[in-house]
């Protein structure tokens, strides 16, 4: 299936762009080793018109949401859409986008569970890169740093079967981890989601990542 794009031209992205910044987070997405099935997930549409969305989604929403961006599921592909007016620069249009086909090939919802993190971070500097090669690269311990912070949360440290438990969803929570152990996890989850981001980055263009920031 080929991805249909449909954006205003108030999108500082043009239609060719976002069609490379969907093969190129694909190619990461190889690199990244994630589950076979996932890099060759259809992304049915790319579009900026609401209206267009919800009728090839099949959503029941009668307006846009108030978020940049939204990635929505379907058995015939995923559909992503992407605000029109609430962007400043071709950067912050291209991140938003990154974010969303994460989302769409991983497969994790609405959720930012690792195996999201890691392919957002990873994918920035390479895919950004091949897409707009001459308007700054994402340094990924400052990427990474950010989107670690914002999107790990506090979890149990641990859960057991309660008495007379029926199924495997009754259980009985432990206590949440301690804010040292929440550190202690960013803090190697960052290095690890880094470290990858460079070797993509060699491994595509055979040389080392460089260290700048998309202003």
């Amino acid at each position: 299936m080929t991805t249909a794009v449909h954006v205003s031209t108030a999108l500082p992205l043009r239609p060719q762009e976002i069609l490379d910044t969907v093969e190129a987070v694909r190619s990461v997405a190889r690199w990244n080793r994630n589950r076979i099935d996932q890099p060759n997930r259809e992304i049915a549409m790319v579009t900026t018109d609401w209206v267009l969305l919800a009728r090839g989604a099949r959503t029941t929403d009668v307006e846009p949401p108030r978020h940049v961006g939204m990635c929505y599921y379907r058995q015939e592909g995923r559909y992503i859409w992407l605000s029109s007016s609430r962007y400043r620069s071709r950067a912050e249009v291209f991140s938003t986008l990154v974010h969303e086909l994460c989302h769409a090939l991983t497969g994790v919802s609405t959720t930012h569970e690792r195996s999201f993190r890691r392919l957002y971070t990873v994918a920035m500097p390479t895919a950004g890169r091949m897409v707009l090669p001459f308007e700054g690269t994402m340094y990924p311990e400052f990427f990474g740093a950010s989107v670690v912070r914002r999107y790990t949360e506090r979890r149990r440290s641990g859960y057991y079967l309660a008495p007379g438990a029926a199924s495997s969803y009754d259980v009985e929570y432990l206590d949440w981890e301690t804010a040292e152990e929440l550190g202690r996890r960013r803090q190697e989850e960052v290095r690890s989601h880094s470290k990858a981001a460079r070797d993509c980055y060699t491994f595509h263009f055979g040389e080392d990542l460089p260290q700048g920031i998309v202003p």
